[in-house]
């Protein structure tokens, strides 16, 4: 729902104010295919907020236009099953071992721009603040996760006897199957509370009638959100404060070649920081060894797991507190180095136009990011004879008290280069139609897949560069619209793109380094052109594929509209509104099986994304006054 009302209080001063609510539900989903009922859950998707602008002219040559918002987000999966997981090699049943996982945020917004006009200078200067509070529940194995069985226990059905009711499972013999067995205890609640500072300047100077020169400066500061961290007695660094110096020039210019308006030059750089995600903290605050402990165990001959008491008299708080011995625990931490990610953008183009109602324009965009997120495992020992990890399972961890220690980085190393050629040829509307069309040919390149990526060697991150993945090399775009008569207009959009490049692995992890493999055994069979593979100079008898080293299949798709006005007493309208979303159903794949080791490599699979989805209908009704 949308509600906005507008009030102008005097011809210098206007307020207005917008509401909105959205809400999503979905009662029984995260299944499909042959999953079973039992892993279903209730999903929500709900926001609603509310936006105060004021707008008052202080002078013939000063505007002020403050702004002040309230935004709240809730995103629920609540599973429809409180039990225990059991993984049963391909099939899993039991309710998800990381839901409820019920996530909430709060974000109170102020921000104040200023315009300025005097003489050949047009000025824009404003300041924001976003206080934002993220929070909720994300548990990890609360209810206890079977991880392994001797083999599937027979008679599921019989052992399973009510999907919907954990009570009436048959545990006992469960129990006789189980190998092993984890359970989360501890506080899984989350609060990440962040204060987010942006301050800007700029001038667009009109140099001459044909030349204007824009100058711009911007600083940007998350204050408290990469410093706010747990202190650990285990004594590992955390990060102690924020990335403060994020200063950013920017400079663009725009040419009329003729002074005609009809061919311009336009072009620009500069330096822009990323926002810094909440994810990261999350899981430093979960998974810090200390506020919340995995508990582990594996059956012994003669002593199976009891699945009704897997640790007896036990207690998690027994565990957390220290009084009973837990197993050496996996730590996600941010690492006290990192930097707030960022890029250097420029472009260059030219917009001529053509007759009255014709536009033509081309430009070349190049952008590059610098100190990307990505993860390692700092708990690990190097072999320096070959550059690569010692294998954790064959040798002692520098740090014995731990399993794994993932680290949350921003190295030098990993980064992501895009360049692009846009064109674009536009018809503006007249005689009842407009009509637009554009392609670009651009690839993108990058050594990591985000902040929960791992390289394949952690001591050598500027090995992972290679074809990014969402790199597309074509896309092109036909849309335009027509009003038919009588009220009617009809209008559509035609897309249409190469393949996208998707990931590559490897089964197993022969150095066990916590990331995607894409180490092997030479002798294993492989599914992908062998070309992609090549001998590892850090293992002798080993190969290594290249990353993200095949393309999907290109994307078709025609999505239409339909509307139909009706006018009352001329100041009421009431449009009728029908949508076909992939017209023809064609059939778009957007994930493949990435292991090349595997007869499924390139195998689509099913994406849930609405790009890749089946024809989809959609009506509605918009009344306007």
């Amino acid at each position: 729902m949308l509600m906005r009302f507008d009030y102008q209080r005097s011809e210098t001063s206007r307020f207005s104010a917008r509401l909105n609510l959205n809400n999503w539900a979905n009662p029984f989903t995260n299944v499909s295919g042959t999953d079973h009922p039992s892993r279903a859950v209730e999903a929500t998707r709900k926001s609603k907020g509310i936006q105060l602008n004021w707008s008052k002219t202080l002078s013939t040559a000063l505007v002020s236009d403050f702004k002040a918002g309230f935004v709240y987000h809730t995103w629920t999966n609540d599973p429809l099953v409180q039990s225990q997981e059991y993984r049963m090699g391909g099939l899993t049943l039991g309710s998800a071992y990381n839901y409820p996982g019920d996530r909430y945020q709060k974000t109170f917004q102020f921000r104040e721009d200023l315009y300025w006009l005097k003489n050949t200078h047009n000025v824009k200067a404003g300041a924001e603040y976003l206080n934002t509070r993220h929070y909720g529940f994300f548990q990890q194995n609360v209810r206890g996760v079977v991880t392994s069985f001797s083999r599937q226990p027979p008679n599921l059905p019989a052992i399973f006897k009510t999907w919907n009711d954990p009570s009436t499972w048959d545990l006992r013999t469960l129990s006789q199957f189980s190998n092993s067995y984890v359970q989360g205890f501890g506080d899984f609640n989350l609060n990440v509370v962040r204060h987010t500072l942006g301050v800007w300047l700029q001038d667009d100077w009109k140099l001459s009638r044909r030349l204007t020169l824009n100058l711009g400066v911007r600083y940007d500061n998350d204050i408290g959100m990469i410093g706010n961290s747990p202190k650990l007695k285990s004594g590992l660094k955390m990060p102690e404060r924020g990335d403060n110096n994020n200063i950013a020039p920017r400079l663009g210019f725009a040419w009329d070649v003729t002074g005609s308006r009809k061919t311009v030059i336009r072009g620009g750089l500069g330096l822009y920081y990323a926002d810094v995600q909440a994810n990261q903290h999350y899981n430093q605050q979960l998974f810090n060894g200390e506020t919340t402990i995995q508990a582990a165990m594996d059956a012994k001959p003669g002593a199976p797991i009891d699945l009704g008491r897997p640790f007896g008299s036990v207690t998690g708080a027994d565990f957390v507190s220290g009084k009973a011995s837990a197993p050496q625990q996996s730590l996600q931490l941010v690492d006290p180095g990192v930097v707030t990610p960022y890029s250097y953008q420029a472009s260059i183009g030219v917009e001529k136009s053509i007759g009255n109602n014709w536009t033509v324009s081309a430009d070349f965009v190049n952008w590059r990011v610098y100190r990307e997120w990505t993860r390692i495992d700092e708990n690990l020992g190097f072999d320096r004879t070959i550059g690569f990890n010692l294998n954790p399972n064959r040798v002692a961890r520098p740090d014995a008290r731990f399993t794994s220690v993932l680290r949350f980085i921003t190295p030098n190393a990993a980064g992501a280069i895009y360049r692009g050629y846009q064109m674009e040829i536009r018809r503006r509307f007249a005689n009842r139609a407009a009509l637009a069309s554009s392609y670009t040919l651009a690839r993108i390149k990058d050594s990591s897949g985000g902040p929960f990526s791992v390289p394949n060697n952690p001591f050598d991150i500027a090995n992972e560069w290679s074809n990014g993945g969402e790199d597309q090399r074509h896309t092109f775009n036909l849309n335009g619209s027509y009003e038919v008569k009588w009220g009617i207009q009809l209008s559509g959009v035609y897309r249409v793109g190469s393949g996208a490049a998707f990931g590559s692995t490897a089964a197993g992890s022969p150095f066990a380094n916590g990331g995607t493999n894409r180490t092997f055994l030479a002798t294993t069979r492989t599914f992908n052109n062998p070309a992609n593979n090549k001998l590892a100079a850090y293992a002798a008898g080993y190969l290594i594929t290249n990353r993200n080293q095949s393309y999907g299949l290109p994307i078709h798709r025609v999505d239409t509209r339909l509307t139909k006005t009706f006018a009352f007493k001329e100041k009421f309208r009431v449009l009728a509104i029908a949508e076909a979303f992939n017209l023809f159903n064609r059939s778009n794949y957007g994930t493949y099986g990435t292991a090349v080791t595997s007869p499924n490599f390139g195998t689509p699979a099913q994406n849930l994304n609405l790009a890749y989805s089946a024809r989809m209908l959609q009506f509605a009704g918009r009344f306007e006054f």
